[in-house]
């Protein structure tokens, strides 16, 4: 069943699919000299051979880890983790300290390997997951012959105790897409002073050629990191029969992370529906921002990437 009358017109919420497979393509360009330097409070560690669990952080009365990452050059960094462990209540503490040198290859835009520089670990293997500011290390040690995985969180984000990646798009779409009032104008005002703010600057503008790929409705756009996430920005004033103009915000969000974000920040939007289209599942949601005609909201997920756009109604 498509949307009824009572809903926006469909036209207006959906974006041309491709534009998820352009992320996908562009974020591991975009991420790759920003591996995600700084510190790192250890949360876990597993060791596993042939399968099986022989060691974790529950099996432990005591553990205290961190991890420090410094940047040495392009995609070679310095990897420094320090470790106390603690048996038992009554066992001695014991202190460890490792420093190695990785180059790092990008497999996605959230995902790759470390090569350690080192010749006696010329055979060690590591793969390595970060999602904001969570990072997972999985390497094969080839001396013991086991896995052994650890785990880390980026220490500004344990320190808030807050989703950076909540507080990164929440920002970004008040900064942009609200403040705009979706006019073309103010919209690149809004780009450009950003352009020479500290807070943003990773921001790049996407040429017309990129841009036009992505999305042919979209007149402007562009492409931020913060925390290790990927934002692509992008407005456009599309012919008045497919929904005037809109302004999205597209990052690495399931669907209901998606929907949850937009239900804990902008509290004067209403759910309506959800509807599928193919690979895209989109959620509508109907509200208003003061000093703004009435406006509504869509979700528009496909490929792991999610598509945040504000529109007129």
């Amino acid at each position: 069943m498509y949307l009824s009358s009572k809903f926006p017109d469909i036209r207006k919420l959906f974006l041309h699919f491709f534009l998820f497979t352009w992320v996908a393509i562009t974020a591991p360009i975009l991420l790759a000299a920003e591996f995600g330097e700084g510190d790192y409070v250890g949360t876990g560690f597993e060791v596993r051979k042939d399968g099986k669990v022989l060691f974790n952080h529950t099996m432990i009365y005591k553990l205290n880890s961190s991890l420090r990452i410094e940047r040495l050059s392009n995609d070679l960094y310095k990897f420094t983790i320090n470790a106390e462990i603690q048996q038992s209540k009554s066992s001695t503490v014991m202190k460890d300290r490792r420093v190695d040198r990785f180059r790092v290859l990008w497999k996605s835009h959230s995902e790759g390997e470390l090569i350690n520089q080192s010749s006696r670990h010329k055979d060690d293997r590591c793969r390595f997951e970060i999602k904001g500011g969570s990072l997972k290390l999985d390497c094969w040690i080839e001396r013991n012959q086991v896995w052994e995985t650890q785990y880390y969180q980026a220490k500004n984000s344990v320190d808030n105790n807050v989703s950076n990646h909540e507080i990164g798009f929440a920002e970004i779409f008040d900064i942009f897409c609200i403040s705009s009032r979706l006019k073309l104008a103010q919209f690149k005002t809004v780009g450009e002073y950003a352009h020479t703010s500290q807070q943003f600057k990773t921001l790049e503008k996407i040429d017309a050629k990129t841009l036009n790929l992505s999305n042919p409705d979209a007149s402007v756009g562009y492409s931020l990191i913060i925390d290790r996430m990927p934002y692509f920005i992008l407005f456009g004033e599309r012919a008045e029969t497919f929904g005037g103009p809109f302004c999205s915000i597209i990052t690495e969000l399931d669907h209901l992370e998606a929907v949850t974000l937009i239900e804990d920040n902008f509290t004067t939007f209403n759910f309506l529906d959800q509807q599928k289209l193919g690979p895209n599942e989109i959620s509508v949601f109907e509200g208003f921002i003061p000093n703004m005609p009435d406006v509504a909201l869509s979700v528009q997920t496909a490929y792991e990437m999610s598509s945040i756009s504000l529109y007129s109604k």
